[in-house]
């Protein structure tokens, strides 16, 4: 798993990059509990950064497995917290991080789309959009792909 995860910046510590990328890569192999304690024990040092929250916003989403066995989506509503704060930062973020927060918002709005099939395929098409809009990026064509 060499590939590192190139939008995001990190303060105080720059050398978060590598640590970010291998936490992303955790939630892709289904390691969410573990990329979860991760994230939650970095933002104690940089309770600032949008791409922290979303990544914990990432690692605390559906996964296929829990999806096939009808588990609620965020039974604790500590995703929604985790993107909300997300936003809140989002202006201290790149374009690419906001593009990437925004995106990842879709997955968590039950409000607007009640009808979680209807918030799939909405998620789908944010994903896409950011795809499209940086195409070059790995993780944006990773975010599509990880409903």
């Amino acid at each position: 798993m060499g590939l590192a995860i190139t939008a995001v910046r990190f303060q105080p510590n720059p050398n978060w990059h590598r640590s970010f990328s291998i936490k992303v890569w955790l939630v892709y192999g289904y390691y969410s509990p573990e990329a979860t304690a991760l994230f939650r024990e970095v933002l104690r040092h940089d309770p600032d950064n949008p791409m922290l929250h979303w990544g914990l916003a990432l690692a605390l989403g559906p996964i296929p497995n829990s999806r096939f066995l009808a588990f609620p989506d965020d039974p604790k509503a500590e995703g929604r917290k985790a993107i909300d704060a997300a936003l809140a930062h989002a202006s201290k973020g790149t374009g690419v991080e906001q593009s990437l927060i925004e995106t990842l918002s879709v997955r968590y709005d039950s409000e607007r789309y009640i009808d979680r099939d209807l918030r799939d395929a909405q998620y789908i098409a944010a994903a896409r959009k950011t795809h499209e809009r940086y195409p070059k990026d790995i993780e944006r064509r990773v975010c599509v792909w990880t409903l």
